[in-house]
């Protein structure tokens, strides 16, 4: 966990870090809005069960995820403003990243962990 985190680009931490603490599908965690974000709470409707069940996850924001959400905002290019939206992982563009974007950064942080052959370390990875 600590030895990929460590080679990831600071955003990339970030999503790193909140795919560990929320336990949400990384495709969720990459799509996070800042609207999403109530209180305490962090709200998701599931992107797997969105067309089935729809079942709502509250997600309790705990001292740490806080800090990630913090570090996040510090370094976001677009700000979510009065009625407004934008992403909490966010590209240089302010867009959210897209899955191969995602996998290219993990695909860096496993080459240079294993000395430019990688083993197959990827964002799904982290939650076993």
């Amino acid at each position: 966990f600590w030895a990929v985190r460590d080679r990831l680009a600071p955003m990339m931490q970030c999503y790193h870090d909140l795919s560990f603490l929320l336990y949400q599908r990384t495709t969720d965690v990459r799509l996070l809005m800042r609207s999403q974000i109530r209180d305490n709470v962090i709200r998701f409707m599931p992107s797997k069960t969105e067309d089935s069940s729809a079942a709502i996850v509250d997600i309790p924001i705990t001292p740490a995820i806080r800090a990630v959400l913090e570090r996040a905002e510090k370094l976001a290019k677009l700000r979510a403003g009065p009625g407004g939206d934008a992403p909490v992982i966010q590209a240089s563009d302010g867009s959210t990243y897209t899955r191969s974007g995602i996998y290219s950064a993990y695909l860096r942080a496993d080459k240079a962990l294993h000395g430019g052959k990688p083993i197959g370390l990827n964002p799904k990875a982290i939650r076993p």
